[in-house]
């Protein structure tokens, strides 16, 4: 017993002195890598041109950032921004800040601020359209916040007057967005000069679009209007004429804006009477929507068609005598 128990005391004593003679397992180094903004900046700064600049920004665009990397990111991109000459980089760069302002689990609005200096001195029209587009982006993604909201109205306001209709297309998107619902006349803001206020300053703002010269601008000033109505503002009646006036229109697309417009209202006011031109008579609106829509289903556009027929089925408060009369052949004869 002695003799077993002295040679387990061995093979014990022998395992611990084997022990040190092994080797210790080595610790690997994990190297970081750069975070995203350092990295573009690392590249932004290695290029010697425009074309180099433009090349980097592609190639990053095709790369996935973080939530919690894109304000970093975005500040460099503001940085390089400021100091780009060419437009097709700053384009890029415009490009780049709405497209980060949507990243999922990022909220932009730390960024308001420097996205709207950057339109101070901007001199490129198609860079401008493009930086309020990033706006409009901006608007969508943070519906709750009035002050931002606000913000972004008052800038639209600014550069509705510039000459490439692009940018004032953008300016009508954005009060279509972002313009206030059911916000009171304040009153050391009123009066038709105000570019702010209250709901009906909006909808001025954005008809006096209606006879734009760009029929571009004119489809979207009607969208921007749709737009109102669709996030719960309610469009005054007054702008029915002005509509119907539309429906005329030479651009086919207007008048196919227009066409829902007509039909909005006469939704809103069904039983509001109106005058019959050269006439002395009145009618129900929503008569004289029904009327008026009818004659664009002869339109000459089919895409105006499709859009008047669409409208036309869900006229329900159309009255029984006019619409046999206005559905028949005497008033219809054109019909194609």
């Amino acid at each position: 017993m002695a003799a077993h128990l002295k040679k387990r005391v061995y093979e014990e004593f022998s395992k611990v002195v084997q022990i040190p003679h092994e080797e210790a397992p080595t610790k690997k180094l994990r190297l970081s890598k750069p975070s995203k903004s350092a990295a573009l900046h690392i590249d932004l700064c290695k290029a010697t041109n425009s074309t180099d600049a433009l090349q980097y920004l592609l190639q990053f665009a095709r790369k996935p950032v973080e939530a919690e990397s894109v304000e970093g990111v975005i500040r460099i991109l503001l940085e390089h921004y400021y100091k780009e000459s060419d437009n097709s980089v700053r384009l890029k760069i415009a490009s780049l800040l709405g497209l980060l302002s949507k990243t999922n689990g990022f909220s932009p609005d730390c960024i308001v601020d420097d996205v709207i200096n950057t339109l101070g001195n901007e001199k490129s029209h198609q860079v401008l359209a493009q930086l309020l587009d990033t706006l409009l982006v901006i608007g969508t993604q943070l519906p709750e916040s009035p002050a931002v909201r606000r913000r972004l109205v008052e800038m639209a306001c600014k550069l509705l007057s510039d000459t490439y209709f692009g940018v004032r297309n953008k300016c009508l998107q954005l009060l279509g967005c972002v313009g206030m619902v059911d916000t009171p006349l304040a009153k050391d803001i009123e009066g038709p000069s105000s570019s702010l206020g209250g709901v009906r300053e909006v909808q001025n703002i954005i008809s006096n679009y209606f006879a734009d010269q760009d029929p571009r601008v004119r489809t979207a000033a009607l969208k921007a209007m749709l737009q109102l109505h669709e996030r719960g503002m309610k469009i005054h009646q007054i702008i029915y004429e002005q509509a119907c006036r539309l429906l005329s229109d030479d651009y086919e697309q207007v008048r196919s804006a227009a066409v829902q417009m007509v039909w909005v209202l006469s939704q809103l006011y069904p039983e509001s009477i109106v005058p019959i031109p050269s006439s002395n008579e009145e009618i129900r609106l929503v008569d004289d929507a029904f009327g008026k829509i009818s004659h664009m289903v002869s339109d000459g556009s089919w895409m105006v068609r499709v859009q008047a027929a669409k409208t036309l089925g869900s006229m329900l408060q159309v009255s029984s005598h006019f619409l046999e009369q206005t559905l028949d052949k005497k008033l219809m004869s054109d019909l194609r």
